[in-house]
Formats: C-alpha cells, structure tokens, sequence
C-alpha cells in the first residue's frame, strides 16, 4: 500500500513547479535532496546504483499538546531551497528556510535548514535554526520524524539504540544500515510506530510522540515500515530567540560501518562548532553589511554588520520613498562584529532599506516587512 501512494506522490511532484526547485547535493557516496517545505531525503551510491535510504526526514516544533509544526500540515516557504555557492564549513551546501504561514496555527516559528556535505563522506549534517516567532516567550521542543526506505525498499526495518542516550541504527537484514546521531543535545526522546496513513493527521498525537520522554529500542517495523520520532528537551524562548539542532545521518554496509561513519560525523561537527566560535572571535579585516536575517520578516529581523577599525557608525532604515523610519546606530564602535535587532512593529508591510555609514564606508541593502 504505502508504495502504491509514493508513486501518486511522485506523479503529482512531477507535474508541480516547486519540484523544479529542489536541490540536491551528492559528493559520489552520498546523495541529499533538500526540498520545498523541508523535506529533506537521503540516499547512498554504489557505483552506478543510487539507493534511498531515508525517504523523508523533516523538523518538528512542539509547542503543546494541540500545537505542533510540521511538513506536512504547516510548513510554508520563505526562502526556497537553494544550493550555495560557496560554503564556509563543508564542500557542500544546500538550505531552505520555512515557517508556519500555510496553516497559520501555533506555533509560530521559522526553521532554517542546512544540509552540509563532504568529499568522500557517508554521512551528512543536517542544521536546524529554529526562531520563535510568537509575540511572546514560547516554551518549543525540536525534533524529528523520520521516515526509513533502507535500500530502496519500505517495511521490515529494525531500529536498534546503541547507547540509549543519542544515536540509533535504522537497518534490514541483508540490507544497508543507516545510524542517526542529535550532535549538540542529548537525545530526549525516541518513539517509533507503524506507519499508516495519516499518521501525521493530529496535532496530539504528533505531540505525545515527541514527549514519549523514553526510547523504544530493539524495534522490528511489519510490512509497511515505520516512522521514528526523536525530541531534545524544552527551550525557554524569547520572541525572535533563536535555538539549534545538529542531526547528522551516517550510512554503511555493516552496523560497525556505519558507526564508524557517525564517529567521523561527529569529529567533523566538533570541526564546525571550533570553526563558528573562531569566527565570532575573529576582528573582521574589512567592513561588510550583510543581509538582514529572517527576510521576509514580521515584525523583527536582525542585521549584522562588521568594522575593521574604531570608526563612527550609523546605521538607518528608510521606506522606499526616502524617509527615514529608524536610526539603529549612531556612535562610536571599536573594531567588531555587530548585530542588532530592528523591530518594525509600528510599521506597515513593504519595502525597506538600511544604510550603514562607517567612516568612508557607505553600504545599502533591501529588506521586506510581510504583516
């Protein structure tokens, strides 16, 4: 039954313009695919054969027991998926970014989603940046629904935790085995059940599977496969505060192989948390303005912005006829890099502009408020 309805899927997301838009990034072992909405899929290659591995993996957002974000009944794009040009922490990058304006229910978050990839990996890092957008301070837990199709086929599969705390393995017999790893937080929860359709048609039960607060391990799915959900614990949020999730997913013909994988997994995402810390230590050698982040916004975004030497900064907003709407900075900075949140609460929705003025440094970019 459940291949029977990925073929309708697959007819519809043929015929769809969004389909067009997904990308994907494969360095020979490994093939990502990030789409519309989030949906994130991952495959191994063998030579001239490329098998899916994981079907579906997508990010959730609790926020209570009716309240729960999701692929399939929220999300929403806001920044289509793209792969980047050039990246600062891997060979390979894609992203896309979304949020909760399909359904317009609770929560109100939006989810920035990288995939990062290396030469010659089996594995892939997956980065969830997960904003609150609630007026108020919101109480989410982050996780994942998982959906396997080890070697290109669905059912039978056994997810087996290793050590109870972080990683499982998800895996058939005389197939391939694909370990799934939450690098920055401990793992709070693991729950797995049968998969049936329109099982992810209720908010409450989305909510009960990602505070199971337990792990089902040692796992054995029937004939349609399963779905596994994982959560890390609460976040206590600001409006526009930001919390992050590191996943990575590590392939391999054997269990141990695929440990190993996850081992080098996690060295590489050690590599990266070195790597950010460096870089918010490091005195910028040139000045830079960079893109207002989240774009589109409601009703704040944050802009940072870098200085190379002391100089006098001023930074201002501007409607599109010219005028004035907020000055953001104006004193004296030493060399840094600075960000500031702009909130725009009391403005209407369109087109906006900031200017940075730094010495003989002068710097516009565009920016849109959606109400």
């Amino acid at each position: 039954m459940k291949n029977y309805l990925l073929s309708f899927l697959l007819i519809i997301l043929f015929a769809s313009s969004n389909y067009s838009q997904n990308v994907s990034i494969n360095n020979g072992n490994v093939l990502v695919r990030v789409e519309q909405y989030g949906a994130l899929r991952y495959s191994t290659i063998n030579g001239s054969d490329t098998l899916i591995q994981i079907d579906r993996a997508s990010v959730l957002v609790g926020g209570s027991e009716n309240q729960v974000f999701d692929y399939y009944n929220d999300a929403e794009n806001v920044e289509p998926a793209s792969m980047a040009n050039s990246s600062e922490v891997a060979d390979y990058e894609a992203s896309v970014v979304i949020d909760n304006s399909y359904s317009g229910l609770p929560p109100a978050v939006q989810v920035k989603v990288n995939a990062y990839l290396w030469d010659n990996a089996k594995y892939v890092i997956f980065k969830f940046a997960v904003t609150n957008k609630e007026s108020g301070n919101a109480s989410l837990i982050g996780g994942m629904e998982i959906l396997p199709q080890i070697s290109n086929e669905y059912g039978f599969e056994k997810v087996d935790m290793s050590d109870g705390t972080s990683d499982f393995i998800i895996y058939k017999d005389d197939a391939d085995y694909v370990g799934v790893k939450v690098l920055n937080n401990p793992l709070n929860s693991l729950k797995t059940i049968e998969w049936f359709d329109g099982y992810n048609g209720s908010d409450n039960d989305l909510w009960s599977w990602l505070t199971y607060n337990d792990f089902d391990n040692n796992y054995e799915s029937g004939a349609d496969g399963v779905v596994s959900f994982i959560s890390q614990a609460a976040q206590e949020l600001a409006a526009d505060e930001s919390f992050e999730m590191y996943i990575a997913f590590a392939s391999g013909n054997t269990k141990d192989d695929a440990e190993s994988n996850m081992d080098l997994a996690v060295a590489q995402y050690e590599n990266i948390a070195t790597s950010v810390d460096d870089q918010l230590n490091q005195l910028p050698v040139k000045f830079a303005l960079e893109q207002n982040y989240p774009n589109p916004f409601n009703p704040s975004t944050s802009i940072q912005y870098s200085v190379p030497s002391n100089e006098n900064v001023n930074l201002k907003v501007y409607d599109i006829l010219g005028n004035e709407v907020a000055e953001l900075v104006n004193q004296n900075q030493p060399a840094g890099n600075y960000q500031i949140k702009f909130d725009a609460s009391n403005l209407t929705s369109g087109i906006y502009f900031y200017t940075i003025k730094a010495g003989s440094f002068v710097q516009t970019k565009k920016m849109m408020l959606v109400k």
